[in-house]
Parts: structure tokens; C-alpha cells; sequence
């Protein structure tokens, strides 16, 4: 699937991909991967593998940023040993990018809790528009991400307390609505080219395929 997608040109993908409900992001990785390194099967698997390899990284500097840093390199050991992640890492399939894009959304989500400045703002929105552009369920994690942040704000408004604190977590957090508002801003910016097809095309598949399971 993922050899005879990645030997397409870029209108025939988007097109095919009306019948998916899965972004364009990974098809474009995978073609110029095919272009530069060949159809072989380790050049279908070479960037899952990267992918993977930057998912152990990424996720020790969440444990760091969440708790700490021997949090952070036994979650990359943990997840340097998970089945289903050495499994997703070998696989010409997203689920490897996935799993690095979102823990690069929510590095940069936490940290934008910690500290509201344009960096985090700006890395947010770019890992949060390439999380989106990667799986249709990166729209679920940008929700999550919305209703925590509003809440959170609320809360810490209302009764003086860092939400992080319900889930055991000793962060202080630091909410800023224009620059929350300023990083959905530039994600919409970001996924705007393939939102037209998410809408019109994608978006019904995903309802119909729900309503028949």
C-alpha cells in the first residue's frame, strides 16, 4: 500500500486520499524518501525507524519536563522495550511518526504551561499543525489540549490552583489566553491546505465508518 502510494504523483495521492480519512503528511515523507533512497524495503522502513528512534528521545524530555530526569530515561527505556513500539517503528505505515509528532506537540504543550513565551508558542503549533497533517486523531489531541487549557485557566483563576496538581503532577502553570489563542491561530494556518478535504471529503468517511461499526 504504502510502495504503490509513494510511487504517485502528488495530485493522484491527494486524490485517493478521498477515500481515506488519514492526512496527507506521511504519503509526501514517504515519496521523497522513495525518490532519494529508492523503493527497497529499507527505504520504505527508514523513516519509521528514525521516527522511532526520535520517539525515545522526545519522550525522555516530557518525563524530564513532567518529573524528572530519571523519570525521563525510564520512560525512554520503557519505550525503547515496548513490543507494540519496535513493532510501529519497523512498519511503512504513520503510526511511527505519529508517536514522535505527538510527543513533540506535548513536550511543547507542557512546556507552554510552564512558561508562555513565543518559542513555545511557535514549536507548539508546529509540532501541533505536523501532528495533524500526520493522523486524523492529532483533531482529538488538539481538543484535549483546548479543554485542558480552559479549563485550567479557569481553575487556577477561580480557586488558585494548578490543575497539574489533580493528577499528582507539580508543575506551576502560567496561562496566557492571547498567546494560547495566537497558537491555535497559527495551527488552523498550518492545516488550512488540507482542511477543505478533511471537511468535504474525509470527515463524512469518518462518520459513516463510525455509525457502521
Amino acid at each position: 500500500f504504502t510502495l504503490n502510494f509513494s510511487g504517485k504523483e502528488m495530485s493522484e495521492i491527494v486524490d485517493r486520499l478521498k477515500e481515506d480519512v488519514h492526512p496527507l503528511g506521511y504519503y509526501v515523507i514517504m515519496r521523497g524518501s522513495k525518490l532519494f533512497l529508492g523503493g527497497s524495503e529499507f527505504a520504505l522502513r527508514f523513516s519509521s525507524v528514525l521516527f522511532g528512534i526520535a520517539s525515545i528521545l522526545l519522550i525522555y524530555f516530557v518525563g524530564k519536563e513532567l518529573f524528572s530526569r530519571r523519570v525521563g530515561l525510564l520512560a525512554s527505556l520503557f519505550l525503547s522495550l515496548s513490543y507494540t513500539a519496535i513493532v510501529y517503528s519497523q512498519e511503512a505505515k504513520m503510526y511511527s511518526m505519529f508517536m514522535a509528532a505527538f510527543l513533540f506537540s506535548f513536550l511543547y504543550f507542557v512546556k507552554l504551561l510552564k512558561k508562555t513565551s513565543w518559542k513555545n508558542v511557535f514549536f507548539l503549533s508546529l509540532a501541533t499543525g505536523l501532528l495533524l497533517h500526520t493522523h486524523v486523531l492529532g483533531l482529538l489531541i488538539l481538543s484535549c489540549y483546548m479543554g485542558y487549557y480552559f479549563i485550567g485557566a479557569l481553575t487556577k483563576k477561580t480557586y488558585k490552583v494548578d490543575l497539574a496538581s489533580i493528577f499528582s503532577i507539580k508543575i506551576k502553570e502560567v496561562y496566557n489566553l492571547k498567546r494560547f489563542f495566537v497558537f491555535l491561530l497559527l495551527t488552523f494556518i498550518l492545516y488550512l491546505p488540507w482542511l477543505k478535504m478533511f471537511l468535504f471529503y474525509q470527515f463524512p468517511l469518518l462518520i459513516h465508518t463510525l455509525q457502521f461499526k
